[in-house]
């Protein structure tokens, strides 16, 4: 995704393609976790340090958390702008007709990357830098909650949920920074918003034993 030390002419947009394959790539692994409930594959995958060899970086090395998985791709947006597509999100559009009869599926997906949003929403004092979550663009057609949300409806099972995913963050503590991501959020989208309360069953968490 980044240049490296022996690349000595390059242009702008030469490490897309492997910005968009390894967000698309991290965003189905993380879906198939969540399908399958092995949270504790997935707590690991968003808790562990990535070494990262880019050479914007002093000594050319670093470590980066999973954030690293989401970025940005330039060509994609000067795309819909020169063919005039009037898309909100051209990646979402591309990954969406990919998987929509794929396995993992595109709701997984889905559910992954606002799993990812509110994660790394969580561990940062601002709302929403980590991670962008290109995919919800189509989360306008939902009238759902996701899945494990609406299982975490029960306290024991968000308790399991958070010990893995969420970071041990208490209940109290989720509520919170889902209400910091929803102001941050709302003119998300082309100004659509994002339905965070609605989609995280806020408030119905924890109702039952």
């Amino acid at each position: 995704m980044f240049r490296g030390p022996e690349v000595s002419r390059w242009h702008a947009w030469q490490y897309d393609p492997y910005k968009i394959v390894v967000y698309e790539a991290f965003l189905a692994f993380c879906g198939a976790l969540l399908a399958e409930e092995r949270f504790d594959l997935l707590g690991q995958a968003l808790s562990k340090p990535y070494l990262v060899r880019r050479e914007e970086t002093s000594g050319g090395r670093t470590t980066s958390d999973f954030s690293i998985f989401n970025t940005y791709a330039e060509s994609l947006t000067r795309r819909t702008q020169r063919l005039k597509l009037n898309r909100i999100d051209l990646q979402a559009d591309l990954m969406e007709e990919a998987h929509r009869n794929a396995n993992p599926s595109f709701e997984d997906m889905m559910q992954a990357d606002f799993i990812l949003l509110l994660r790394s929403s969580l561990a940062d004092q601002e709302p929403t830098r980590g991670w962008y979550p290109r995919s919800l663009v189509f989360a306008g057609r939902r009238f759902r909650p996701f899945d494990v949300f609406a299982r975490c409806e029960s306290r024991a099972y968000f308790n399991t949920f958070s010990s893995h995913v969420l970071g041990g963050a208490t209940l109290e503590q989720f509520k919170a920074t889902i209400g910091a991501v929803a102001s941050t959020t709302r003119n998300w989208f082309d100004y659509n918003g994002l339905a965070v309360a609605h989609l995280a069953n806020r408030d119905n968490l924890g109702l039952r034993e």
